[in-house]
Formats: structure tokens, sequence, C-alpha cells
């Protein structure tokens, strides 16, 4: 009987929780179904898997937990634009990332009728099925190499196959009949883009299916609106009798509720976003809905509405109206894509300028930075600055060096002996491998040739012009880089090769100005174009 991989373990156990789960029991449950040994690197393998699994969604800082369960009782809200309310349908894509998340339920009315699924006409599939064919064979004959393909079977026999193969049902539209909600074909007279109605979708975990109600868009409006006065309304404690105070009281919690469900998604949504890079809007949103009781209570305001009035948080790609599809990025800093190939959307101008500026002032900054921490790393280590001038940090003279082949699998052993993952090990090695190709092959560079002859002077050009030039470097490599070049050299003192591996620890301890030379070389690059490029480019890599 073949043995389950751990992605198979994974969805098992999922699919049998009853409720929040630590990773860790997960990944030594999921071992035991493998029949595998358990390692700390069996949990990153289970994070993975489970990360994989669109129905599992955080529930806290290494929790997990079906979608069904933890979203149960919780509410989103979907504003439907003009065009849906006119054709009376609405895209099932409208509903994610909690459709998928969640089994892709059936959708009914408070009620419980059912919104069905649009199906499609067999004359509509005929014409879909035809433009596929036709489209796929102009593609194939493009192809040179499959013309003696095309020659033997035909472009119908293939396609057919692949037709048959579809997933989704031949008849599904994705696409939800809203008429059942009373919103269809028969109502017109709206002019604006967002039709002013919105739908309410609220997750029944007992009865597996999302609860659907229309509502007017003006209700979260005016609960919006009243969120910022709604505090000092009551603080006022004056009215025109009890009625109006207790509606005033009924408002102003609505208001407060809103408020607070919004201000809670945006707080998770900023908190969560890369320093460098953009991140994909479903999983925070459903995470976010997952660890916070609070939210999905009203709900709250429309989530993509949430995210475009945050000043902290731009969105950066997907369809405004798929939820599912949105990526964002922090609100003050360019992407890394975007610094090295220009703006996936329009940045705001004014923005760009300042981010500019405040690059070219911290490049202006570096090298002095630079300075200050060296000294400062070597007065903790007890180096002698001169060092720098001259001689090599080793005084064992051998007969003869061990080639970088010999150093590099003698460490390899020592890795394996301390029991490291196996992704750790080959890191390390990977890195060493590395460093050994430089000292090898850099032609007309000044400094040592071997790895026992290194000294500061040659980790300093390494790491502070090489690295960051031709490496293509990221910035959680480069801190460990340093660190496995640092045990490296400790690893030579300890076998006797050297007397003195400080000046490994000192490179060590200035990583991160390595890495803000990284940041502001890639910010450099976004403006090559710009006429003090060749003044900041000497500033940065030869004052």
């Amino acid at each position: 009987m073949a043995r389950l991989t751990f992605r198979e373990a994974v969805e098992e156990i999922v699919s049998e929780m009853d409720g929040p789960a630590a990773l860790a029991d997960i990944a030594r449950e999921a071992a035991r179904r493998c029949g595998r040994k358990y390692t700390e690197y069996t949990k990153r393998t289970v994070a993975a898997a489970l990360a994989a699994l669109p129905q599992v969604v955080r529930t806290g800082a290494g929790m997990y937990a079906p979608a069904r369960l933890a979203l149960d009782g919780k509410a989103f809200r979907v504003p439907l634009t003009v065009g849906e309310l006119r054709s009376g349908q609405l895209s099932k894509g409208r509903l994610e990332p909690f459709y998928t998340a969640l089994g892709k339920p059936p959708v009914v009315t408070g009620k419980g009728r059912p919104l069905p699924t649009v199906q499609l006409s067999g004359r509509q599939l005929a014409q879909i099925r035809d433009d596929a064919v036709r489209t796929a064979v102009e593609q194939l004959r493009a192809l040179s190499w499959v013309e003696t393909i095309l020659a033997e079977i035909s472009a119908e026999e293939i396609l057919g196959q692949v037709w048959d193969r579809l997933a989704k049902s031949a008849l599904d539209s994705g696409l939800l009949d809203l008429t059942p909600l009373g919103l269809g074909p028969a109502d017109e007279g709206w002019s604006e883009e967002r039709a002013g109605v919105d739908l309410i979708l609220r997750w029944d975990a007992r009865a597996g299916r999302l609860v659907a109600e229309a509502e007017d868009s003006g209700v979260a409006a005016g609960h919006g609106g009243a969120a910022a006065d709604a505090s000092g309304a009551e603080s006022a404690g004056h009215g025109s009798g009890a009625g109006s105070a207790t509606h005033g009281s009924d408002a102003g919690s609505a208001a407060h509720a809103m408020f607070t469900e919004d201000r809670i998604l945006a707080d998770f949504v900023a908190s969560k976003l890369p320093r460098d890079d953009e991140i994909s809007l479903g999983p925070l949103v459903l995470e976010a809905y997952a660890r916070f009781p609070e939210l999905g209570r009203m709900p709250g305001s429309a989530i993509l509405d949430v995210i475009e009035r945050d000043p902290r948080i731009r969105l950066t790609g997907g369809d405004p109206y798929q939820l599912g599809e949105a990526t964002v990025a922090r609100a003050d800093r360019l992407t890394w894509q975007e610094r090295h190939f220009g703006p996936a959307r329009d940045v705001d101008a004014a923005w760009s300028a300042r981010w500019q500026e405040e690059v070219r002032a911290r490049i202006r900054a570096h090298p002095e930075r630079v300075q200050e921490a060296w000294r400062r790393e070597q007065r903790r280590l007890g180096l002698d600055p001169s060092r720098l001038a001259g001689g090599r940090p080793s005084k064992v003279v051998l007969l003869r060096k061990p080639s970088h082949q010999d150093l590099i699998r003698e460490w390899d052993a020592a890795l394996r002996e301390e029991g490291l993952s196996e992704k750790v090990r080959q890191r390390k090695i990977r890195h060493v491998e590395t460093f050994a190709h430089y000292l090898e092959n850099d032609d007309g560079r000044p400094g040592a040739r071997h790895l026992l002859d290194v000294d500061e002077a040659d980790l300093d050009s390494f790491f502070f012009w090489a690295y960051v030039r031709r490496y293509d470097p990221s910035r959680t490599d480069a801190p460990a880089f340093t660190r496995d070049l640092r045990d490296f050299y400790r690893f030579q003192q300890r076998m006797g090769r050297i007397m003195d591996a400080r000046f490994a620890e000192l490179i060590h301890g200035v990583r991160d100005l390595i890495v803000e030379r990284i940041e502001l070389y890639e910010g450099l690059m976004s403006m090559s174009d710009d006429a003090d490029f060749e003044d900041l480019y000497e500033t940065l890599f030869l004052v």
C-alpha cells in the first residue's frame, strides 16, 4: 500500500477537523499518517500544504482551521453594479475569496429560495465550442513543428478531448440569478455605476449555505457617515424625547459597529503588507475574518471600499470588482517590481517625487553610515583598524592549502553531523560555493584568491560592491549569506587553519547596511534617466 504524501495527509486531517488546531499538532499527525519521522522541517512542509488549500484559513499565529468553521455566522458585503442589476445576474467571482474557501456552497435567500446558476443554452454552448476550436487551430498552425500532427489528427478531435476534460460544467455560465431576491432586468432608472444596492451574504455552517439578502447601500453609507459623530451624539445626552433618543442610540450603535469593523480590517491588512512586494488581498481578508470576532457581524463596508479609503494601502492589480484577484502593497513605497520594471499602475506623481528625493537623501548619507557602523563593530570585536591596510587574518603557515572543493566537502560533512535541515544545509553550502567562485574568477580585483586568505577588505569588497551589483541579491538572502560565511570561518578557526575569525563576525555585524545598500541600489536604478544618476552611483559605490 502506497504511503500518503504530506499533501494528501493534510487534506485528510483538514476534512476531519472540528475546530482550530496548532501547526505543530497538524504536522505531527501528518507525519504519523505518512509514516515519516517528524522534524522541524516537517512544519514548513505542512505549512506550505495548508497554504495551498483554499478551504483552510489561519486563525492566529501558528493556528489553522477549516473556513467552513472559522467563518460561521460571518457576513460580507458585495455592492452591485448597474449592469448586474439590469441583467439580474451576478458573477460567482464577486463572492471570492469566501466562495471557494467555503467549498462553493449553494446561495439562497433568507426564505431558503436558491439563487440558481444561470445555464447556457445549447446554441450558446455550441458557439463557445466553435470559437474555441477556431482559435486553437489558428494558434496551432502558427507552430511549424505541429504541422505533421495536424496532418494526421483532426483539430476537432483534439479540442473535443480537451472540452470533455473541462472541470467546469459545460452548462455553467458562472453567473447567479438574482431574481429570487426581487432584483432583475425589470428594474430601471440607475444612472451611476454603483447602483445603490448591496448584497449581504452570511455563512450558515450548519446548513452549509450562504444566505443572501439585498440592502439599500444608503443604509451602509448612513452608518458610515454617522460613525464619526456617533460618540459625540451619545455623550451630548439631550434630544427631543425618549423616542428620538432611542432611535439615535440605535443609529449610533450601528455606525460604531461598522466603523469598528472597517478599522479592524484596514489595520490588519496594513500590518501584513511586505516592505517591498505586493500581496494577494483575498487570503488576508479570510485570515482577518477568521481571527477577529467583530468582523462580519454587521457586516462593515464593502471590503474594497475599506482598502481604497485607507491611506496606508494601495491596490496594485486585479479587477476592482473581483476581490479574489486583487493585490495590494504599501502606499508609501514602490514595490521591487515597480522599481525595476516601472509601475504596473499609475502612481501618484507627487508621491513618486517625494519617494525619489528620500532615496537621494539616503544615498548621500549612506557612506557615512557604513563607516560609522564598521568602526562600531571593530570596537565591539576588539579589531585593530590597521588590519584593513594589510595583514591577513591567518598567521598559520600551511604547507599546502586544501582546495576549495576539499574545504566545501569537509564543511558539508560537518553540517550533516549537526543535524541541520536539508534546506539550511544546502543554503550554507551554496553561499560558500558562491563566495569561492567570486574569489577564483574576479580577474583584475586586488585581494585574496583563496578562502583561507580572506580578510575584512575582501568581505567588504564582495558584499558592498559585487554582491549588490552582480548577484541579484535579496534582502533576506544577504543576512543569511553573512551568517553562513561567519559560521564557515568559525569552523576553519576551530580546525586550526586560521587564527582569528572575527573579520567574518564584523561583516555579519553590519549586515543591515548591506541590506540598505541593496535597497538604495534598486531605488537608484529606477532613476537611471535622471541627470544626477552618475553622481548618486558614485556616492553609493565609490566614495
